[in-house]
């Protein structure tokens, strides 16, 4: 077996005819199946019972990359117990794969995905562990403060589907276009065959690999596909998701990286479809060939037509930004990962982009010498100049492979689950289940139920947030309290977080814990008035010193990922400068830990030492922060 297949095995990106190679070889050799199993880094619950085993190597175990796991796991010598146990693993798989595949029938493949388990964990800041924070913020004196922030982001479990759909090519399509496309088995680790099959709450996924043609048998656009597959229940309910490769790469790069990271954060709701340029390279001369392949993945799919994002790597960032701006009308998000600067700015601007344009999300890599990071730099200054919405992430030190950056998609992810088009009608059944929440009594009672929260998130934008605006004036705190945690999961209102900013004094301590989580969500994501309402909370003595430093550690959880060079972030310094001189030691303590280091030895700062010995170095730090920004103007300043 050439060392090629297994790191294209191992990093995702093999080929039909890759996988099928390695099937063949298998069943030449059998022994085969030890070296994948070592190469298998998805193989999580073997590699768990192995962990605790001794080993000769007595260097402490890290995280090593995809493509050196082959690499890493030859330097491992087993003890004889270990080996005996992988050999009667790898002997029982074996002999499941290949009556697997005698067994095997012409039906489209899928892939059995697990339902996640509810994070609990992750809902607060992850550096913020939740059992460490200072005060109690539970709904009664029954719920821990545990408990309270599970709930803040849970989710309905969702149902197995009831019937297979057909294969893609029996799909209804424009009468247009034709497509030929097979329906493969991405084919993971023979191992994972001899894995339990999980019970209820499994979601199927189509591996589609096609060709679109239009009438006359010609090529439209080349694609590799991964679809939620559907039921006769399913409405248009499904996001679509399309990526752009970079200069020289192919659909196969990647629509499984995107699918992984969509997973991480729930179900997959989403078709997630990768995309071939005509040439070698992304131009101008694609775009009507996106716009067939839009328009025919509209039909064929459940598609949200709300719910189109698009997503670009380096020379494919470049067309994605292009693409958004000359067709605004169908996108609702633009995903440009190191990639050149296609923005075109309106010819009129409007007066309210934010509320009618659509959202940006921009990563670059300072080290990287192909695309250099001013591109993104000028791309986000310019939305910023025409009223846009996005985010900026700049990451220190990274060259031209920030989609490799786990943190990176898991956050791109996350907030493109969010995004929906501002101006784009509902469709009539999104109508009608809205009318169902008309009345206040019948909204704040659906509210209450997993399947009105699910309505609400899955709908989405200004329309679902309308509703939710009216349930945070409720006199029920629970009512106020899911209200608060589901703008967290939404995005539509450019003014929501000042809404949500207002119930920071709320007398429930488990509305303010939702609003405190959905607000640090929101600023995370660019929202400035969220950022302005956690500051001036942080920063005002008046409140609890507790709730104060929940607040910090909120916004502190990713300060170095978040805050690139610019204005976008001047508030959050402003605030860790003004809290060095706080009286609270605990505050002190986390505004100097964030604090970017700088010399000489961050001028001698030490939060434990009285106000008078400080002064000094609080004022060396005023001074380094207004040499670092404008000054900043009465009405952003937190400490009001």
């Amino acid at each position: 077996m050439s060392d090629r297949l297994i790191d294209r095995w191992v990093s995702g990106m093999a080929s039909a005819e890759d996988r099928a190679e390695l099937c063949e070889l298998i069943e030449k050799d059998p022994a085969l199946c030890d070296r994948l199993f070592r190469a298998a880094e998805r193989e999580c619950d073997l590699a768990e019972f192995f962990r605790g085993l001794p080993t000769i190597s007595t260097s402490a175990p890290a995280p090593v990359r995809p493509t050196r796991i082959r690499r890493a796991v030859s330097g491992i010598r087993w003890l004889p117990i270990a080996s005996g146990l992988a050999a009667v693993l790898t002997i029982s798989v074996l002999a499941l794969h290949l009556a697997n595949q005698r067994a095997a029938e012409p039906a489209p493949v899928v892939v059995d995905m697990p339902r996640p388990r509810t994070p609990a964990p992750v809902v607060a800041p992850a550096s913020v562990p939740v059992e460490t924070l200072p005060v109690p913020l539970a709904v009664d004196e029954h719920t821990t403060l545990a408990e309270v922030f599970a709930e803040v982001f849970a989710e309905a479990a969702p149902e197995q589907p009831n019937e297979p759909s057909a294969s893609a090519s029996t799909s209804p399509m424009p009468a247009t276009l034709k497509t030929t496309a097979t329906t493969s088995k991405p084919t993971p680790p023979v191992l994972l065959a001899a894995r339990p099959k999980p019970a209820a709450g499994v979601q199927h996924i189509d591996r589609v690999d096609g060709d679109l043609k239009d009438a006359e048998g010609n090529l439209v656009m080349r694609y590799s596909l991964r679809a939620p597959r559907a039921t006769s229940e399913r409405g248009n309910d499904l996001g679509l998701l399309l990526c752009f490769h970079g200069a020289g790469g192919s659909e196969q790069w990647l629509a499984d990286p995107m699918l992984n990271a969509l997973r991480a954060q729930g179900d997959v709701q989403m078709v997630v479809a990768a995309l071939k340029s005509k040439g070698p390279n992304w131009t101008v001369e694609d775009e009507s060939n996106v716009l067939a392949f839009i328009d025919w993945a509209k039909r064929t799919y459940s598609i949200d037509p709300r719910r189109i994002v698009i997503q670009g790597v380096s020379n494919g960032g470049w067309m994605v930004s292009h693409f958004g701006s000359r067709h605004p009308e169908l996108v609702a998000g633009v995903v440009s990962l190191c990639g050149g600067n296609g923005f075109e700015a309106p010819v009129k601007r409007p007066s309210n982009a934010g509320e009618t344009g659509f959202e940006y999300y921009v990563v670059h890599g300072t080290a990287d010498e192909d695309v250099n990071v001013k591109n993104s730099r000028t791309l986000s200054a310019a939305l910023r100049a025409n009223g846009f919405r996005y985010v900026y992430r700049e990451l220190p030190g990274v060259g031209h492979d920030v989609w490799g950056d786990e943190r990176t998609r898991s956050d791109f992810a996350g907030w493109l689950t969010r995004i929906r088009h501002k101006t784009m009608p509902l469709p009539d059944a999104d109508r009608k289940a809205l009318a169902a929440f008309s009345t206040r009594d019948d909204a704040e009672r659906l509210l209450l139920t997993d399947d009105g929260a699910s309505t609400l998130v899955r709908i989405g934008g200004l329309p679902a947030e309308k509703i939710l605006v009216r349930a945070l004036r409720s006199k029920n705190p629970q009512v106020r309290a899911t209200a608060a945690r589901l703008f967290g999961r939404t995005a539509g209102m450019p003014g929501a977080a000042k809404l949500l900013a207002g119930l920071l004094s709320d007398k429930d301590v488990g509305v303010r814990a939702a609003v405190i989580t959905s607000l640090q969500r929101a600023a995370d994501w660019n929202d400035q008035d969220a950022l302005l309402g956690l500051c001036r909370f942080a920063g005002a003595r008046t409140n609890s010193a507790g709730e104060r430093l929940n607040v910090v550690r909120a916004l502190t959880a990713s300060f170095t990922f978040r805050c690139s060079p610019g204005t976008d972030n001047q508030l959050i310094h402003e605030l860790l400068v003004h809290l060095l001189d706080d009286e609270d030691i605990s505050l002190r303590a986390a505004a100097i830990d964030t604090l970017p280091t700088v010399e000489p030895a961050r001028f001698a700062y030490d939060p434990a030492a009285s106000t008078a010995e400080r002064r000094e170095a609080v004022n060396q730090w005023r001074r380094w922060y207004r040499d670092l920004f404008a000054p900043t103007d009465e009405k952003s300043d937190p400490r009001r």
